[in-house]
């Protein structure tokens, strides 16, 4: 048997000539679409973005001696404050070639950026501007020589992430961080698996000791399944340390002597019958809370408590007209509410409280220890996600002084890109490598070198504070760069134009404040000197919900944008690569990619759930027959959906020849399209039976052509991309022993619950409509920017 392991690489040439010909002339024309009438703009060399010649060399700007000092002051440490297009990552790139052309070796420079895409497009802009010193340079000036060094030696020095800074520092001195040499650094979707996996395993070794931890948490009521969330969080933050003050159990006999009350209150005015238009919330309540007072027993204080948190999470609505159709017992139901709502908000929001104070020590204390296992288990395996390397290097800086004198000496300048992503322990990190260990090992105090470190920030775009990126920890550097060094702020916006400049400034001005806070930043008017052209400007159109739910109102204005966008392609005004969709959520992005689909104009999506097509859950279908061969119901299931389309009638039939829903065996009859049907799933499973999953997927997916169907429908760059990015992901964990059929469909249920993985079929298409939520955006320009997905206000 022939084992198709190239598939992804043939598919992709393949399918690259498929859609190419199945989009036809729509997405053809919008190739060659001429861009005089508004000229897309493009990032010229060593610039910033959508910058002319011209446009790069004011002639004098407000913050001239800001910029000078950028490129000259190299022996003090700067903050500079720039907003999005003040040409910040122009400055910074511009430093980086001063410290090369005064001397430093670019092996001892290290610039650090939040993004892969950012840390890309630094590499790019520095090697442009050292080969344009080089080529505009005398040949035998010391600087020109300095710079060729440089650009020879690029690879040497550092221009990447801060995960993969840390992982770099502690490559260089493993063993004091007390690592295996040869650790493994997890990517993020292998970080998820590692996690969700150790999770599952740990519950079931502590059901199989005997673990007295399962019976603290059973006495106060709480199923151990149901902390995962909490058990994230833990290994989210590992650096955060929790209170585990023991606090009592909460006297409860006073409020279930009220609640009792209620009930009893209530019990005598529920209709004997179930009114014609159904129980309404309170009935239910009552019904339940009955019904609970008979199985279990409320002198137990878990079993009352948690009745009490049902009657809490309960609207306690009535419709009166339910309870009687008299004036008076319809006043008597509603007093009724109006004391089961008193009872929620006074005796029983007090017993909760309390109640959770005394579980939530009980929990702290079991999660904790997951975690603690689970990082030792890593340790073991020397396997690091992001968030080890961040807190291993910050420890090695702070407690190993050797350590922290070399790999300053080492890099000797640190350069770090959006500082206000920054969260506290990054900062930790880049502020203590850049002071010497006779600072003392607080970074919240050190001084730094004389020009070792220089940082760029704007706190108007702090907003990964979910992400522990708190602009409290930007103010507070930014404080102790006005101790030790200087911060500077780059005013003038170089990409903007003076429509813009005067629709921001005249909105942002009554939405920030004049001063500055620990949550949010203060208002910075926008200055700009570049004129409006004919066609720049904000513009807006109305979308009247008339009571539309989201889902068709998203549709429908999807409908409407994707025309109008065909229209303007057609008429030779746009490309598709012109325009960029941004959603406040990313849920409606899929609603736009597929309206666009639908009118063969090329998308590529960021940041939206894995579509979820048919293809897709068929497959997991298939996968689930594979791993379970014998379960009847998942065989018929199999052989009814996509792959073999069988009937009902094709069923019985089959049943009438003697076959049975059971693929471990060669069907007794072959000929039949059921018969044909089994034989398939049989040799299926036989090849899951010698070969790992990515194997088996690859089999499945040339035996049925499904990549093909895929690609040829709405949507088909994604959908065939995430069939790809599926085997990928497969052939990945394989290496690591999880390679079985089971293994492949547990993969794929988390990928489907997960937002999808930038892996379209053509990826970097610069000819596609470009869809993704707000903050997936952040750095982005395009030509036409659409803010999407209409919300009711109050949603």
């Amino acid at each position: 048997m022939r084992l198709q392991t190239d598939l992804p690489r043939r598919a992709r040439r393949l399918l690259h000539d498929l859609a190419a010909r199945r989009m036809g002339a729509g997405e053809h024309r919008s190739r060659g679409v001429p861009h005089h009438a508004w000229p897309a703009r493009r990032r010229e060399p060593g610039g910033g973005r959508g910058m002319s010649a011209k446009q790069k060399q004011p002639a004098r700007t407000a913050d001239a001696a800001a910029r000078a000092r950028i490129l000259t002051d190299l022996d003090v440490n700067l903050l500079v404050e720039a907003g999005a297009g003040s040409g910040k990552t122009t400055s910074l790139v511009g430093r980086m070639i001063a410290l090369v052309e005064r001397g430093t070796p670019v092996e001892r420079i290290a610039a650090v950026t939040f993004t892969r895409k950012a840390a890309n497009e630094l590499r790019e802009r520095l090697q442009l501007g050292l080969e344009e010193r080089v080529r505009k340079g005398d040949a035998g000036a010391d600087s020109t020589r300095r710079c060729e060094a440089a650009l020879r030696d690029l690879d040497v020095g550092f221009l990447g992430t801060i995960h993969s800074f840390c992982g770099r520092l502690l490559r260089e001195r493993p063993l004091e961080a007390g690592l295996d040499p040869s650790f493994e650094e997890v990517t993020d979707e292998d970080w998820d698996e590692l996690r969700d996996s150790y999770w599952i395993r740990w519950l079931e070794r502590c059901r199989r000791e005997g673990d007295a931890a399962l019976r603290d948490l059973s006495a106060t009521g709480i199923d151990p399944r149901s902390l995962r969330e909490g058990f994230l969080k833990v290994v989210t933050y590992p650096d955060v340390t929790f209170p585990l003050a023991k606090s009592p159990a909460p006297a409860v006999a006073d409020c279930r002597h009220e609640l009792e009350k209620l009930l009893a209150r209530a019990e005598n005015m529920l209709p004997r019958e179930e009114p014609p238009d159904g129980w309404d919330a309170l009935m239910k309540l009552v019904r339940r809370l009955t019904v609970q007072r008979r199985i279990h027993d409320w002198s137990d204080v878990a079993a009352f408590c948690s009745a009490v948190e049902r009657v809490k999470a309960s609207a306690c609505a009535v419709t009166q007209k339910r309870w009687g159709s008299d004036r008076e017992t319809k006043a008597v139901a509603k007093e009724l509410a109006a004391a089961f709502v008193e009872f929620v908000d006074g005796p029983a929001a007090e017993v909760l409280r309390c109640w959770r104070e005394h579980r939530y020590p009980t929990v702290m204390r079991f999660l904790q220890r997951a975690a603690s296992e689970f990082e030792k288990e890593r340790r073991e395996a020397a396997r690091l996600g992001f968030n080890d390397l961040l807190l291993l290097a910050a420890k090695l800086l702070r407690e190993n002084r050797a350590a922290r004198e070399e790999l300053g000496a080492r890099w000797a300048h640190l350069l770090v890109d959006e500082f206000q992503d920054t969260d506290p322990v990054q900062a930790e990190v880049c502020l203590l490598l850049a002071s010497p260990p006779s600072e003392g090992d607080d970074w919240r105090t050190v001084t730094p070198r004389a020009g070792a470190i220089f940082v760029v920030g704007d706190p108007k775009q702090s907003i990964y504070r979910f992400r522990r990126a708190d602009i409290q920890v930007y103010e507070l550097v930014k404080r102790r760069f006005e101790t030790f060094g200087d911060v500077l702020p780059l005013t003038h916006n170089f990409r903007s134009t003076e429509p813009i400049e005067a629709l921001v400034n005249a909105h942002f001005a009554a939405v920030f404040p004049e001063k500055g806070s620990t949550a949010q930043a203060p208002f910075s008017a926008m200055r700009t000197d570049r004129p409006g052209e004919k066609a720049d400007g904000v513009f807006f159109y109305t979308v009247c919900p008339d009571g539309r739910k989201k889902e068709r109102l998203f549709r429908d204005d999807a409908a409407m944008l994707a025309s109008w966008i065909a229209a303007r392609i057609t008429r030779g005004e746009r490309s598709a690569g012109d325009f960029l969709i941004l959603t406040d959520i990313r849920k409606p992005i899929v609603h736009y990619a597929r309206a666009l689909s639908e009118r063969n104009i090329a998308v590529s999506t960021t940041g939206a759930p894995l579509p979820q097509e048919r293809e897709l859950t068929e497959l997991l279908v298939v996968l689930r027959a594979m791993a379970d061969p014998e379960n009847a119901v998942l065989v018929a299931a199999a052989l009814e959906g996509l792959f073999f389309g069988l009937s009902p009638a094709d069923l019985y039939d089959g049943r009438k020849v003697g076959l049975h829903w059971a693929i471990t065996h060669r069907p007794t009859e072959s000929e039949s399209p059921c018969g044909r049907a089994l034989l398939q799933l049989h040799e299926w499973w036989k090849v899951s039976q010698r070969q790992p999953a990515d194997v088996l997927l690859e089999r499945i997916l040339d035996d049925t052509g499904l990549l093909f169907h895929a690609a040829s429908q709405t949507l088909g760059d994604a959908r065939a991309g995430a069939l790809l990015h599926l085997v990928e992901a497969l052939r990945r964990v394989s290496v690591t022993g999880a390679s079985g059929v089971s293994d492949a469909t547990e993969r794929l249920e988390l990928l489907l619950g997960k937002e999808a993985a930038d892996a379209p079929l053509r990826p970097g298409r610069s000819d596609a409509v470009r869809v993704m939520n707000l903050h997936k955006a952040k750095g982005l320009e395009a030509t036409v920017v659409i803010l999407a997905a209409p919300q009711v206000p109050g949603d």
